[in-house]
C-alpha cells in the first residue's frame, strides 16, 4: 500500500510536454458511443492530433462474436503495437488460449485501467479480466484498501493509483440561465436481495442523505440515478454523457460513495462536476484532504453537515463561484483525459524499460 500511496502524490507531480510517447498504442474495450467517446479513446485521439502517438487502434470487444478472441489476436499481430491497453472488460469468452499466448509473448507494456472499484463478494472483477490481469505488467485503478487487496488476488503487476477522469466529451458550457433549482444528487442505488451484510459501506448513508435532501428541499432537490424507488423515492435516469447537462440545472450537487472508506477513492462524480463548474459537496475523500482545493468546504463526515454545507453555499453566490471557479481550473489540469493517457503511457514506458 506504501508504494500504492506514493503514487497519489507521484500523478499530481506529473508534468504535460509535448514530447513522442510512442508510435502506436492498441485498446481493448468495450463500444464508445461515437458522439460521446470514453476517456481513454478520447484521450488517445488528443495524443494523436498532438503527434505524441503516431497512431492508434481499438478492438471493442464482442462476447456474442464466437471466434472475437482469436480476431482480437490476429489484430494484435497484425498492428504490433509498442503498448496495449486493457480497459475494464465484462463478458464470459471461449477461446482465448491464442490471445492469452500472445499476451504472454509480448514483450512490451501491458496496460491495465480499472476506473470500478471491487467489493468482495457483492462486486467482483468478470471472468475475462482475471483471465487477462496474470499478463499485464501495470495496473491503474481508482482506489486502495479494500479495491487494492482485491485486484491483487490476480495480479502481480505494479499498481498506481488513477483518479477517475472527466467524461470530457459530454461537458457543456456553464449557463447560469438554465438554472432553476437548487439542488441534485447523482448516483445509482446498489442493494444486495440476499442480505443487507453485502451491502456496499455506503449504502446506507446513501440513501439517509437523498431522504433528507428530498425532505428538506422538497421541489428544489432532484434525485438522478437507478433503484431508487426500492425505498420509497422518486428519480430520473439519466446516461452518463448527459449528467453533465443535468448538473447546470442547479447550484451544487450532493452525494455519498459507496466506497467511502476506501483511501484514495475518487469517482466519476466530482471530476464531471468540477470541469461543469460545479460543487459536488460528499463524503471526505481520504488521502486527499491537502491536493482536492477547498477539501474541507464541500465534504462532510456525516450527512447532516454536507446538508449544512449545502445551505451555506447555496445562500453565498460570491463564495460558491470563487470554489466552482477554483476547482474547475484545478480539473482542467488533472482530470483531463490527455493527462490521464499521458501519465499512465510515460510511466509505464519509463518503468518498463
Amino acid at each position: 500500500m506504501e508504494n500504492f500511496s506514493k503514487s497519489v502524490h507521484q500523478f499530481f507531480s506529473f508534468k504535460l510536454n509535448n514530447g513522442t510517447l510512442v508510435d502506436k498504442i492498441f485498446l481493448i474495450t468495450h463500444m464508445d458511443n461515437e458522439a460521446f467517446p470514453k476517456e481513454s479513446s478520447y484521450g488517445l485521439q488528443l495524443l494523436k492530433n498532438s503527434n505524441q502517438i503516431v497512431t492508434f487502434k481499438k478492438h471493442y470487444i464482442n462476447p456474442n462474436l464466437i471466434n472475437d478472441m482469436d480476431i482480437l489476436s490476429s489484430e494484435l499481430e497484425e498492428f504490433n503495437p509498442d503498448a496495449i491497453i486493457i480497459e475494464n472488460l465484462s463478458g464470459n469468452f471461449k477461446n482465448i488460449s491464442k490471445l492469452k499466448s500472445y499476451l504472454q509473448n509480448y514483450n512490451n507494456p501491458i496496460i491495465h485501467i480499472n476506473l470500478d472499484a471491487y467489493h468482495y463478494p457483492k462486486k467482483r472483477l468478470s471472468k475475462i479480466l482475471t483471465q487477462l490481469l496474470p499478463h499485464c505488467d501495470f495496473i491503474y485503478t481508482k482506489a486502495g484498501d479494500g479495491n487494492l487487496n482485491y485486484l491483487k488476488r490476480y495480479s502481480s503487476a505494479k499498481f498506481y493509483w488513477i483518479p477517475h477522469p472527466t467524461f470530457s466529451s459530454s461537458i457543456v458550457k456553464s449557463d447560469k440561465h438554465i438554472q432553476n433549482q437548487r439542488i441534485s444528487m447523482f448516483g445509482n442505488l446498489w442493494t444486495s436481495r440476499y442480505s443487507s451484510l453485502l451491502n456496499f459501506t455506503g449504502v446506507n448513508e446513501r440513501i439517509a442523505l437523498a431522504k433528507k435532501a428530498n425532505e428538506l428541499f422538497g421541489n428544489q432537490f432532484q434525485l438522478y440515478g437507478k433503484n431508487w424507488n426500492k425505498v420509497g423515492l422518486t428519480s430520473r435516469e439519466c446516461q452518463l454523457f448527459e449528467v453533465s447537462f443535468e448538473m447546470q440545472k442547479y447550484c451544487l450537487n450532493i452525494g455519498w460513495e459507496h466506497f467511502y472508506n476506501y483511501r484514495y477513492y475518487f469517482s466519476d462524480r466530482p471530476s464531471i462536476s468540477y470541469s461543469s463548474r460545479k460543487i459536488h459537496i460528499s463524503n471526505p475523500f481520504i488521502g486527499l484532504e491537502k491536493i482536492i482545493p477547498f477539501h474541507d468546504d464541500i465534504t462532510a463526515n456525516n450527512i447532516e453537515k454536507i446538508i449544512e454545507k449545502s445551505q451555506l453555499l447555496i445562500g453565498k453566490d460570491s463564495l460558491r463561484e470563487k470554489i466552482e471557479e477554483e476547482l474547475y481550473v484545478f480539473s482542467q489540469e488533472y482530470f483531463s483525459e490527455k493527462f490521464f493517457i499521458s501519465y499512465l503511457i510515460r510511466r509505464s514506458i519509463d518503468e518498463y524499460y
